[in-house]
């Protein structure tokens, strides 16, 4: 219970309103904010978003999970003995978990609009174009460890040393560079596919890395992310991949370039 009402366990007080939490709880008030205007049904949000009276602050899953499950649990607790549960008293609880689209909603979808093209896409103009993608990634982004962003957070957790996740911030800053460079080379027309898919993949993965760092302040949704950031290499390799077929069935050698690593 103290873990679902956000309280203290070594106060029996822990907004410090001199109400003590057990009595708050049973009459419906919040005990981690100061009362005495501090009803459940006041309003919505964190605690801290309800003590600040601000009802736009940034939604944070793990949050407003744990008010979902405490809002939802606290009569049974309140109003039984057992300490069994049944479905019903978790009805709803889940829709406060997204969906791995979800989390990526509010990233801006890259289109064709959003890119430089060129009419010329002849073999040569191909070339250079994929040689001046590899570049940006050989010079920005090829000096991180495929995992390193998981090895940070590992370690992070494991020594519960916040302070580690903070080497997680010239990556970030670097799929956002890399995304820039990229996005203003010219694209060759009939490629334009590749330029959208690629600028995506790296939209998705600066979020997938945003959200590692911010693990102390939101877990839930590193967890919500972990599938989708276990299956983005092979997702990437198998895209590139497929472009590398196309390339080769338009009679473009790629194989002993440099650049021709992106899709072995």
């Amino acid at each position: 219970e103290e873990a679902l009402w956000k309280t203290d366990p070594k106060s029996p007080d822990t907004d410090g309103d001199g109400t003590p939490d057990g009595e708050e709880v049973a009459s419906r008030r919040n005990p981690a904010v100061r009362g005495p205007n501090d009803a459940l049904s006041a309003g919505l949000g964190t605690a801290s978003s309800l003590e600040a009276g601000n009802s736009s602050a940034p939604q944070n899953l793990t949050e407003d999970f744990t008010e979902t499950l405490a809002k939802a649990l606290a009569p049974s607790i309140l109003g039984r003995t057992s300490g069994s549960f049944s479905p019903k008293d978790l009805a709803g609880i889940t829709s406060t978990l997204p969906s791995k689209e979800k989390i990526f909603a509010s990233l801006p979808a890259i289109t064709a609009s959003d890119l430089v093209i060129s009419k010329e896409n002849d073999a040569a103009r191909v070339k250079e174009y994929f040689a001046r993608v590899f570049e940006v990634y050989e010079r920005r982004l090829l000096k991180y460890k495929p995992n390193e962003d998981l090895e940070i957070l590992e370690r992070a957790l494991a020594s519960e040393n916040m302070s580690e996740l903070a080497k997680l911030n010239p990556a970030i800053t670097a799929l956002e560079e890399s995304f820039d460079e990229i996005k203003s080379i010219s694209v060759p027309r009939g490629y334009e596919d590749f330029a959208v898919k690629e600028l995506s993949y790296l939209l998705k993965s600066r979020r997938m890395a945003e959200i590692i760092r911010n693990v102390n302040t939101d877990p839930l949704l590193v967890m919500a992310i972990l599938e989708p950031r276990l299956n983005s290499p092979a997702e990437i390799a198998d895209f590139h991949r497929q472009i590398g077929r196309l390339l080769a069935s338009k009679g473009i050698a790629y194989t002993s370039e440099k650049w021709g690593v992106m899709f072995r």
